[in-house]
């Protein structure tokens, strides 16, 4: 958190709560405390990202984070239509849900709500997200992905 607090070049940080844990709702409040002591407290560089809605739940309850973000491994039959739980704007999908159901995207769009893909780490995984309009990319290798998204941008654009 001291980096991306004291770095002068754009950096974010994407914060995962994993649950469950017998610690319950102490994981948000000192992650809130946290925030507040690096002053990252409404930074626009800051996601909160969990598996559990219970956690960004109480996120939204302790702190105006302004992203947070619900991971699925699969995207249950409700939200199918793009849909997410009341004050989330943000889906963090598994590269599997994008293979499967591209459509998900333009859905998710439609309601408002951006799209991120992870794991994706390979040329081809990254240029089908992006094919079909995913907001951010979640790799293990954003030095490679980096370099070949920008080599592949500025051939489309040549």
């Amino acid at each position: 958190m001291e980096l991306v607090a004291e770095t002068p070049r754009p950096l974010g940080l994407a914060v995962e709560t994993k649950h469950p844990t017998r610690y319950r709702g102490l994981v948000e409040e000192r992650l809130t405390e946290l925030l507040r002591e690096f002053e990252l407290l409404e930074s626009e560089r800051v996601r909160v990202m969990s598996f559990s809605s219970s956690s960004l739940r109480r996120m939204r309850r302790l702190a105006p984070v302004p992203q947070r973000v619900l991971l699925m491994g699969r995207v249950p039959p409700h939200l199918r239509d793009g849909r997410l739980p009341d004050g989330l704007r943000a889906a963090g999908v598994d590269l599997r849900v994008i293979r499967r159901d591209p459509g998900y995207i333009a859905r998710a769009h439609d309601r408002g709500n951006a799209v991120y893909a992870w794991t994706v780490n390979s040329f081809p995984d990254a240029d089908l997200c992006l094919a079909a309009g995913v907001d951010a990319l979640i790799t293990d290798r954003p030095g490679a992905l980096r370099a070949h998204l920008t080599a592949a941008h500025a051939a489309g654009s040549a």
